[in-house]
């Protein structure tokens, strides 16, 4: 008798380690190769439930996985079909979720209010309804402009709605006139707002205004934001505005020390140019910067 053939097939959990350090080795696993995670959840139940918990962690609708992810969320959060256990716990895992497309506004509420531990949301908020929400655990929101929906410039009024009065960090694009209603939206909303990123859109017509609108938002911000960035999507045909002297006041410091001011091509590529740069040394942005990562 062949003695090889008769030995069971080895399993990770009869090495003598305990269970916390093999739990750490397959969370390892799963987040630098995913073949090798989705295998081993089929080695045992606790297995699986160490590994789901990294490979739920972060939801990423975009890219090649985009339509794979888009089902797998409509089966935990809106399907009428009877859910399986896995991914009703799995619900309780996910901290983020990144869209890049449009997966519907009734999507986007079962995962803000379905999801109890969601930390982080990158998406297209495209109906109000979305904005009466509240979580007590979101703290990152990236307000996404989605290509040909409805999904464009936030009203300032709706960042005084429930959903908008945990988050940290805010990212949105927004328009000159975005700014200058900002000024109203400050007494009234986002008290525990730390960290701020604004992609400002504007016309070759608004140039004249630009500075003053800048130097006016500035100057309203409240003390509890620690940085400010301001994207700058400076028209193809615009003079280069970086000659102002109160570009120069607000990129130096010399107006607000937290405010630092980037450029973005009309291809919406964003970089920190040199000034950026050398703003960000300073110590008090650089912490900052580094809070925001």
């Amino acid at each position: 008798m062949n003695r090889e053939h008769d030995r069971k097939p080895f399993s990770p959990l009869q090495l003598e380690l305990p269970w916390d350090v093999l739990s750490s080795i397959f969370q390892k696993i799963a987040w630098v190769h995913r073949p090798t995670a989705l295998t081993l959840t089929l080695v045992s139940k606790e297995v699986q439930h160490v590994i789901d918990q990294v490979l739920f962690k972060h939801i990423a609708v975009s890219g090649n996985q985009r339509h794979r992810a888009t089902l797998m969320l409509n089966d935990m959060f809106v399907s009428r079909k009877l859910i399986s256990p896995r991914l009703l716990l799995a619900r309780t895992f996910i901290s983020s979720v990144f869209s890049d497309r449009e997966i519907g506004w009734k999507l986007l509420f079962a995962i803000i209010s379905g999801c109890p531990n969601l930390n982080s949301l990158s998406a297209g908020l495209t109906h109000p309804q979305l904005f009466t929400l509240s979580s007590s655990t979101l703290r990152r929101l990236t307000y996404r402009c989605i290509p040909g929906t409805a999904s464009t410039y936030p009203p300032p009024e709706s960042l005084c709605q429930p959903l908008f009065q945990t988050v940290t960090h805010l990212d949105f694009a927004g328009s000159l006139t975005t700014l200058k209603d900002m000024e109203d939206v400050w007494p009234r909303a986002l008290f525990k707002l730390t960290h701020l990123r604004i992609f400002v859109g504007f016309d070759l017509e608004d140039m004249g205004n630009l500075f003053g609108i800048l130097s006016a938002f500035v100057r309203s911000l409240p003390t509890h934001l620690k940085i400010i960035i301001l994207y700058l999507s400076t028209p193809p045909d615009a003079r280069d505005i970086s000659a102002s002297p109160l570009y120069k006041e607000i990129q130096t410091g010399e107006l607000d020390d937290r405010v630092i001011l980037a450029e973005s091509d009309p291809a919406g590529k964003t970089w920190l140019n040199a000034e950026v740069v050398v703003a960000c040394r300073r110590a008090s942005s650089l912490r900052a910067i580094r809070v925001w990562k």
